[in-house]
């Protein structure tokens, strides 16, 4: 009988802390400028990070040295095409006759890695990225295409990437007029954007670009060219306004439920894709003229600690003044692990009255930091445990009755288990 109280208990525990997660939202709104001008890079706990323009770079290189990515900024216009009638040994003789049949080269929406406009071309060889093939003796990918880029004002260049090296982590490319004027050839060193995912550059400008802000955005609102069905269901590129997932984050999405109340982000599973907030939380309304937000769709965030938000949009009004508003809330922080499912972790008693003890493995000797948190957000007490340190007591004497969250971090691991207090 008493086994079957606790597993109650436990379960309304569970209950009370979803729910009061679920009415912990609060109003946010981010502002694009009109025609979209900016790109507006967001952090679910910290809001707005930077916001930069949008139209300010014309190519980007992932910075990972394992990575040869390379995407174009399809939403301010730039269009790539792979040169069709030669290599990149036709530098000297191109000839752009029949352009306007060539095959456009977009980003790939849903990934970051190799999903650049640049890797379309890429087989099933994995040493094929598209634009250059790697060498695994000197460890540089080296390029054999040629391509045609039109630029934002309209005006076309030949560009070719000539190579990576890859341990250094320094691309160098050319671009150039068709005609072969006012020839470039450009050395990138992306060592030093290490924190970042691109480094940009700007083709009219002749100049790299530091836009991100460092890694402490979740995703970044902007205008991209996603894939979208037409009439007849047959995909196409379309230039898309919404946000794009950092690849160090996860998401995941639920339609036709009540956005205020639904909490069950475990039922999906959390996933690496770059569109998966992306641009169809809204629908332009050709009758009012007009765009429409659903209002039955939720979207599960996990951030870079671990911790798991809430979000879904409540407005957007367009190419205007570019605002969006949404509502936000922490659903769990347990994106970390649960104590109670630590082996070298434990806790006693829970339900608690006066006290609560802790009791861990400090296998590593580090220091640890303990804390208790009520179900608002409100630090109750923190403690900072030195690496010698391997049980600690929580006076709970003067702590309201109610659901607190138990907080042990480790270095960057983070432990949480929810404690009832009597």
């Amino acid at each position: 009988m008493k086994k079957n109280f606790i597993l109650l208990l436990l379960s309304i525990v569970t209950f009370s802390f979803n729910q009061v997660f679920a009415q912990n939202l609060v109003e946010d709104q981010i502002t694009l400028g009109s025609g979209y001008e900016n790109d507006v890079y967001y952090s679910m706990k910290d809001g707005v990070v930077a916001t930069v323009p949008r139209t300010n770079w014309d190519i980007a290189f992932k910075t990972t040295h394992i990575d040869a990515t390379i995407i174009t900024n399809g939403g301010a216009g730039i269009e790539l095409y792979t040169y069709p009638n030669g290599d990149i040994s036709s530098w000297a003789t191109v000839d752009t006759a029949g352009l306007y049949q060539w095959k456009k080269q977009y980003n790939t929406p849903a990934i970051w890695e190799n999903g650049g406009a640049f890797n379309v071309n890429a087989t099933q060889n994995m040493f094929d990225f598209g634009w250059g093939v790697y060498n695994p003796v000197s460890h540089d990918v080296v390029g054999d295409s040629l391509f045609i880029i039109k630029l934002q004002d309209g005006s076309y260049k030949k560009l070719r990437v000539d190579k990576k090296e890859s341990i250094k982590d320094i691309y160098h490319f050319t671009y150039a007029n068709l005609d072969g004027t006012d020839e470039k050839g450009k050395t990138l060193d992306l060592s030093t954007y290490s924190e970042k995912l691109f480094l940009y550059y700007s083709l009219s400008e002749n100049q790299e670009l530091d836009r991100e802000p460092q890694d402490k955005w979740d995703f970044v609102f902007t205008k991209y060219i996603g894939i979208v069905p037409d009439q007849d269901n047959n995909l196409s590129y379309y230039a898309l306004t919404g946000a794009l997932l950092n690849e160090k984050r996860e998401a995941n999405k639920f339609t036709e439920v009540d956005q205020n109340t639904f909490v069950k982000w475990y039922n999906k599973p959390l996933e690496k894709i770059t569109d998966r907030i992306g641009a169809d939380w809204k629908y332009f309304d050709m009758t009012e003229m007009t765009y429409v937000v659903f209002d039955d769709i939720v979207y599960f965030v996990k951030d870079i600690n671990g911790d798991i938000y809430k979000l879904f949009f409540t407005d957007f009004e367009g190419t205007s003044t570019g605002i969006i508003k949404l509502k936000k809330g922490l659903a769990s922080p347990v994106g970390v692990e649960d104590i109670s499912k630590i082996d070298h972790i434990s806790i006693f008693p829970n339900p608690a009255t006066d006290f609560i003890s802790v009791k861990w493995e400090n296998k590593r000797g580090v220091e640890m930091k303990l804390s208790l948190v009520s179900m608002d957000g409100r630090t109750i007490s923190k403690v900072e445990l030195p690496s010698s340190m391997n049980q600690k007591n929580i006076d709970l004497s003067d702590i309201d009755s109610g659901v607190y969250m138990l907080i042990l971090e480790e270095g960057n691991k983070k432990y949480t288990e929810k404690i009832l207090v009597k």
